[in-house]
């Protein structure tokens, strides 16, 4: 083989398996609350907030496993705000005006998100003006989290009974040709 043809094939090589690469080093970008705030002064998007302890197993599998896969990470990052809290944080957290104390083993912002049902990890729903739509508690898969996400970013739960969501949600693909199917979750 020339060293034309070498140089071909490798460049063809490369291009075949960057997507691939590129893919796994997608991660979710978290910020900071007053990040979230100041950005979203400049454009409008509802809040992500994982609330977790250092402490809970399944906190740590949800960001290992669910929160790691490039499609989530990337549709968190388009859709959303993502803001994590340690929900035993002893610092006074201030947002919007408030501020939050640690008491009683817990900072008040975790209790105020979860409406009072502490439970670990809890993914919190906010809408473009930082108030609560949903918290979520417990480990998601890929699967459920990407359509529980896309049920509060597109405001499907604004109108959309959460059932018939689902069933809509699960059906998206089967009324397209396979030549015209979307990336998961990009529909």
């Amino acid at each position: 083989m020339s060293i034309l043809g070498k140089y071909f094939w490798g460049l063809g090589f490369t291009m075949l398996f960057l997507p691939l690469v590129h893919g796994q080093n997608v991660q979710v970008h978290w910020m900071t609350w007053d990040q979230a705030i100041s950005k979203s002064k400049v454009e409008k998007k509802k809040v992500l907030v994982e609330i977790y302890t250092v402490w809970c197993s399944f906190c740590k599998k949800l960001d290992a496993v669910t929160l790691k896969e490039p499609d989530i990470a990337e549709y968190i990052n388009e859709n959303f705000y993502p803001v994590r809290l340690d929900a035993q944080c002893k610092t006074p957290i201030e947002i919007l005006g408030k501020s939050y104390k640690y008491k009683d083993g817990y900072n008040d912002l975790a209790r105020e998100l979860t409406f009072g049902r502490l439970a670990f990890p809890t993914l919190v729903f906010m809408d473009e003006n930082f108030r609560v739509i949903q918290p979520i508690p417990g480990m998601r898969s890929a699967d459920e989290l990407e359509m529980i996400m896309h049920f509060y970013a597109k405001d499907y739960y604004k109108d959309t009974p959460w059932d018939n969501f689902v069933i809509m949600f699960q059906n998206r693909f089967e009324k397209q040709a396979p030549s015209t199917r979307t990336v998961k979750g990009k529909n």
